[in-house]
């Protein structure tokens, strides 16, 4: 059987949805699976669509499988079944390669509050970084941030560092402390994680950002100071999968030391390159409108509408503080020798915004 890393109820299409990953030799693509539910319903699953881009030096497919969900299971707030593979060549013996017993939860209320624009990102042990991340986009135009968190359930403070922005209503933490299946790597987990939000939101979210906590999206149009003000009022738009992003570094001269406790990361660095780093070498990051995605790993889309890059002068930019990332010291980063004090200014609105909302002096 494919690795499956999550599996929950869609009311809005009133499917199971079951996300994983298989090796390039397995073809569970080809297979028909069999969704046995726990009154005794059995459910036949929706083709599943090849995927055929790779991800990793391992060769990692994605798989996405749907069934469909008797509507006596819609309001209950979980329920089991088994997902097995139907063996087509052999019907004394039809199920074959069974997942059992598997406990399936409703995602919460339907309908469920709708989001035009939000965040999804997945974090280890990065709790610093994450109060500026969200207050910085919650203030461009993010309505609500859905953070994956990767850390052991019982070693985590996320949730404790993160409590303001949960009881004000713009955050969601996921549990997800998944490790890589034997022979493959973290990669699996991050891209696991990636398309479960998708699929997840694809009915309750427009558009989606996907970016690392070191990682800021900054309108460069004066006019159009929020990001979405790039994502309406243009019918070119709606075919598209995607918007990416060019990445452009930001950091120190001679990448001077820091102290976490002492500026913000806006303020310790305010210095880039001259231009932004070129695309399709692995650094752009992407706008999903999740209708149009179907599959999609970390620096773009794999399976879905078309993708437009936004120009980083006058539209839409990555500014990515790499250098305080303390999980990539050692990551080969440019020259910084242009001043440009931009985020720093956005940054003194949003924090000032934010004293007032969480009441702090």
């Amino acid at each position: 059987m494919p690795v499956i890393h999550s599996f929950f109820a869609d009311e809005a299409t009133e499917s199971v949805i079951f996300v994983g990953v298989k090796w390039l030799s397995q073809n569970w693509h080809q297979a028909a699976f069999v969704c046995v539910f726990d009154n005794g319903d059995i459910s036949m699953s929706d083709p599943v669509v090849q995927d055929g881009r790779s991800f990793g030096y391992l060769t990692q497919f994605l798989i996405v499988v749907t069934c469909s969900m008797p509507k006596i299971y819609l309001k209950q707030p979980n329920f089991t079944l088994s997902l097995s593979v139907l063996n087509i060549t052999n019907l004394d013996e039809a199920f074959v390669d069974t997942y059992e017993n598997m406990t399936v939860c409703r995602p919460g209320i339907w309908p469920v509050k709708r989001y035009f624009l939000a965040m999804c990102t997945m974090v280890r042990n990065m709790d610093p970084f994450l109060p500026e991340w969200v207050e910085y986009h919650a203030y461009i135009g993010v309505e609500h941030f859905y953070i994956y968190d990767n850390a052991p359930y019982k070693n985590s403070t996320l949730r404790e560092t993160m409590k303001p922005y949960i009881d004000a209503g713009y955050v969601t933490v996921v549990p997800w402390p998944h490790r890589p299946s034997s022979g493959k790597t973290f990669l699996e987990i991050q891209i696991a994680h990636e398309n479960d939000c998708i699929w997840r939101h694809k009915h309750d979210v427009d558009w989606m950002i996907k970016v690392d906590v070191d990682e800021f999206v900054q309108p460069m149009n004066p006019l159009k100071p929020k990001i979405p003000d790039y994502l309406i009022d243009d019918s070119t738009l709606e075919t598209l999968s995607s918007i990416r992003l060019d990445n452009w570094f930001f950091g120190r001269p001679n990448r001077t030391t820091f102290s976490y406790k002492s500026d913000s990361i806006f303020e310790r660095n305010q210095y880039r390159p001259g231009r932004p780093t070129p695309q399709n070498i692995g650094r752009d990051k992407n706008i999903l409108q999740l209708k149009n995605v179907h599959y999609f790993k970390i620096h773009g889309v794999k399976l879905g509408g078309a993708a437009r890059s936004a120009d980083p002068y006058n539209e839409l930019r990555m500014v990515h503080y790499r250098m305080d990332n303390p999980r990539h010291r050692t990551f080969d980063l440019p020259d910084f020798r242009t001043l440009d004090t931009s985020m720093v200014q956005t940054w003194t609105e949003a924090k000032r915004h934010f004293d007032q909302i969480l009441g702090r002096s």
